[in-house]
C-alpha cells in the first residue's frame, strides 16, 4: 500500500491480515486518514465496530 505522510509516499507492507484488518478499520472511518508511526511506518489501527 502506498501512503503519503508529511508530504512523502510510503510504501507499506501488508500480510493478508493486516489488510483484512485495514479494511475493516477503512469501513467505519469517516475520513481516509489512516494513522500511521511516521518514524517506522507502521500502521496502528484502533477502531470500535458499529
Amino acid at each position: 500500500m502506498i501512503l503519503s505522510v508529511q508530504e512523502e509516499k510510503v510504501t507499506v507492507s501488508l500480510s493478508k491480515e493486516d489488510a483484512k484488518e485495514f479494511y475493516q478499520y477503512v469501513q467505519v472511518q469517516e475520513n481516509w486518514l489512516v494513522p500511521i508511526y511516521t518514524e517506522t511506518h507502521e500502521l496502528f489501527l484502533e477502531y470500535k465496530n458499529p
